[in-house]
């Protein structure tokens, strides 16, 4: 088929491994693209291991869905692995979404499996349509260039060789070798944006532009192209720009200023030191401020300087608040655990900035609660939990420079600034005896 011809050539020109360079894990959830993708490997030369989540989160349609994976892959003869997870604890306890907990979930699986096996490499169904459902959830959510660019074909291990296909193709593929495959129900409830993209916006965009889909497919490569230059660009101005020791990076800051879309260009340039969008303008805006003023990313501090801006990576961080909070910033690594106690809570250190203030609450306060979506006014959170008028006027809030409330102290924290899966430096905060709760 010229399909396959076609799918060689783009493993070839994105420098995938080939048959010749070990085992390959193959995500399978039974779907039509997994089906499809273990199916053309196999033909391929491979050596294919099937590898299928149980994320048991449908019933019986899971259960159902593993039987299907472990038959389709012993027609092939192929090793096969299998396991269950309880998805729905595991995004519980680390207070993540149940998308973002299976996801999580799966690539930790795959890792070992590949490490296990000593396979080049972790191949997954993502295609063409997938990829430019990506593309437009981030430009919905905001994004950059690169994620304009939709899903990039090899991120490390993990290889997507379906990319250069489109669902179509795909549908064509399993008709013509007669492949039987499972459907996931959930693929059409427009509650998860994925779906709500690719069943609502895609079409009307059809409507506008019959060719919509070859056209996203076109620009997206061009925008991946633009961001290869970009890199490179990048790359040459680091080298004349950026002074780099062991302990430390400086960025001059007159020279900064001279290069036209500096503010992208400093965006660029502290990304790489974990630093977001918002923050790298907070930055350029204190360029004329006075020296001394700090930024923490998840991994680094930036000092102000008088003419440079001085980057170091963080280790530890600690301070008294008005001699009642203790604030500690450290590195998170495997062996961190939530607080239970009232009186100590975990944020993000990533998405604060210092300095932090403590003060009591004021009408017009409002937060978002942990576990909650919507704003909620603090007046009507301190209501809800029966305190009388006496109680209400003894509470503090945890604040940031921003004014943004962190934490109800004592009560709860602001759900934007929870821990999560991606979270790479904790900020812990301890309550001292002198406020009473």
């Amino acid at each position: 088929m010229k399909l396959l011809e076609k799918l060689k050539q783009f493993m070839a020109a994105q420098k995938m491994p080939t048959p010749s360079s070990g085992p390959v894990v193959v995500g399978f959830s039974g779907g039509a693209d997994s089906v499809t993708l273990l199916h053309i490997l196999h033909n391929l030369g491979f050596t294919c291991i099937a590898a299928h989540c149980n994320f048991q989160l449908r019933g019986n349609d899971s259960q159902s869905d593993e039987a299907f994976a472990r038959s389709f892959s012993d027609r092939l003869n192929l090793k096969t692995e299998c396991i269950r997870f309880d998805t729905k604890s595991y995004a519980r306890q680390h207070k993540l979404s149940i998308e973002m907990a299976a996801r999580e979930l799966r690539y930790n699986w795959f890792n070992q499996l590949q490490q296990h096996y000593g396979a080049s490499s972790i191949a997954v169904g993502h295609h063409a349509d997938d990829s430019i459902e990506t593309a437009l959830i981030n430009l919905v959510r905001g994004t950059g260039i690169d994620g304009l660019s939709g899903i990039q074909p090899v991120n490390g291990s993990v290889i997507r060789p379906l990319l250069c296909l489109s669902q179509q193709e795909i549908e064509d593929y399993i008709q013509y070798n007669k492949l039987s495959y499972v459907t996931d129900s959930t693929n059409f409830s427009t509650e998860i944006i994925r779906n709500k993209i690719r069943l609502t916006l895609i079409p009307l965009a059809e409507t506008i532009n019959p060719s919509f889909r070859t056209t996203m497919v076109e620009t997206m490569r061009h925008l991946g192209e633009s961001a290869d230059l970009l890199s490179d660009y990048l790359q040459q101005v680091k080298k004349s720009l950026v002074k780099s020791t062991q302990e430390e990076v400086r960025i001059p800051i007159e020279e900064l200023r001279k290069h036209r879309a500096s503010v992208t260009l400093l965006y660029n340039l502290l990304k790489d030191y974990n630093y977001n969008s918002r923050q790298s303008e907070q930055i350029f805006r204190a360029l004329d401020a006075e020296a001394g003023k700090l930024f923490y990313s998840p991994t680094h501090c930036l000092l102000k300087d008088r003419t440079e801006l001085i980057i170091r990576a963080l280790r530890e961080y600690s301070s008294d608040i008005g001699g009642e909070v203790e604030l500690r910033i450290f590195p998170r690594d495997d062996q961190f655990m939530f607080s239970t106690n009232p009186h100590l809570i975990h944020l993000d250190a990533g998405n604060i900035q210092l300095p932090l203030q403590l003060r009591t609450w004021k009408a017009g306060d409002s937060f978002i609660p942990l576990g909650m979506r919507n704003r909620k006014k603090l007046s009507d959170f301190l209501t809800d939990l029966k305190l009388n008028r006496m109680e209400k006027n003894e509470v503090k809030v945890l604040t940031d420079v921003t004014g943004s409330i962190l934490w109800v102290v004592g009560f709860r924290i602001d759900e934007q600034f929870r821990v999560t899966s991606s979270t790479k430096t904790i900020a812990e905060i301890k309550l001292k005896k002198t406020i009473k709760l």
